[in-house]
């Protein structure tokens, strides 16, 4: 991973641990912390602007774009299921009008952040960053238009860091109604860094549970439950099962991940099962036997997600610091007059089915483990943000 990828995580997880332990009014606010920071990661890295407030005009219309996509993705309109549909005029196709609608917007939202950017370049004024990596190239002469990269730098910023924020929120879940794993964690971390600094990137490859929560929750909760739509580009024979050319086709990610076979007692959040899965998703699944992989959260085949080794790094990352500096409780509520701590719902009623398996809003406590971390969180959050 670059020093540039590291600094700006770095600064962010800053902002996050000092957010949570100032600026945190109530049980909830922990997931605009969480949301401000990954997605200030991602847009930080590709173009190199922070996000400093979670209420920033460019974080809501990325995520209304990104809600949007899960309307146009092929397959999602009458006319993807029904074929012969598609040959009415467009006035008896109501799903044409509102799928341009939608693109419009989502095309605008990705252009509006690429144009400031090249502006900013033609003024010798651009931060560096991967999008304008991009625009220094020759592109167009190779039959590439400024939207299409566009695409990809938007792709980026918005898969990236919803994805993150969705993981990050069911792996907080996760550990608040399991006291057993944090505990876990947190004896890692004491042994390997301490009390005295926060955990640092290079710490990571010695907290091996720590990696290997990030993995559990990714096979348990896998973003989205199925793949991106892979199609056909010949005809396949399949069991005696012919599958045409052209057909849409997508990996069950959910099945795959709760094989008692593969993964005893499935449903259970066990991350001791990838102590040994200490390598990225890309690398197991660049194996040839794919049981050997860790997990298909990232995708199967052809085009899975470029940025798999990055994301689990940066969940990683982020998860050490929280636990590093606090304790994740349940929320307090009143029972039989009494104020006691509530119980933690990981039942399927407490996520979201569709379009990803994420967690309902839920409260958390997070509870700074002694002043003085509570001290060294301020301590680096101001020299960072001189």
């Amino acid at each position: 991973m670059t020093e540039s990828f590291v600094l700006t995580q770095k600064q962010e997880l800053g902002q996050m641990m000092y957010d949570l332990a100032f600026n945190t009014p109530d049980d909830t606010t922990f997931s605009d912390h969480i949301r401000r920071t990954l997605f200030s990661i991602m847009m930080k890295t590709v173009y190199g602007r922070r996000i400093e407030r979670k209420d920033d005009q460019d974080v809501k219309y990325t995520e209304e774009s990104a809600k949007l996509l899960g309307k146009l993705t092929r397959g999602a309109f009458i006319e993807d299921i029904f074929p012969p549909l598609a040959r009415l005029p467009e006035w008896l196709q109501p799903s044409i009008r509102q799928a341009r609608k939608h693109a419009e917007f989502v095309l605008w939202v990705k252009m509006r952040m690429w144009i400031t950017l090249k502006e900013q370049l033609s003024g010798e004024a651009a931060p560096p960053c991967y999008a304008a990596e991009m625009i220094k190239t020759d592109y167009k002469e190779h039959g590439l238009a400024d939207e299409d990269l566009a695409w990809i730098a938007g792709g980026l910023v918005e898969a990236g860091s919803q994805t993150s924020t969705v993981t990050m929120n069911n792996l907080i879940l996760y550990l608040a109604g399991t006291p057993e794993a944090q505990a876990r964690i947190r004896e890692e971390i004491q042994t390997t860094v301490g009390a005295a600094r926060t955990p640092e990137m290079s710490d990571i490859p010695k907290l091996p549970y720590t990696f290997a929560c990030v993995k559990e929750i990714l096979r348990l909760c896998p973003v989205p439950p199925w793949t991106l739509r892979h199609f056909t580009d010949a005809d396949v024979t399949y069991k005696d099962i012919v599958i045409p050319k052209g057909t849409a086709v997508v990996c069950n990610t959910m099945a795959l991940h709760f094989d008692a076979e593969r993964y005893p007692d499935p449903y259970a959040f066990k991350p001791e099962r990838y102590i040994e899965y200490q390598r990225s998703a890309l690398e197991y699944a660049a194996m040839p036997n794919p049981y050997d992989r860790d997990h298909f959260s990232f995708g199967a085949g052809r085009r899975m997600c470029p940025g798999a080794r990055f994301a689990e790094n940066n969940l990683a990352y982020a998860l050490a610091n929280l636990l590093w500096g606090f304790e994740i409780r349940p929320p307090m509520v009143m029972a039989g007059g009494r104020l006691r701590e509530g119980a933690v719902d990981l039942s399927d009623d407490a996520f979201e089915s569709y379009p990803l398996r994420s967690a309902k809003p839920f409260k958390a406590r997070f509870i700074p483990r002694s002043e003085d971390h509570v001290r060294i969180i301020r301590q680096k959050w101001e020299a960072n943000s001189k």
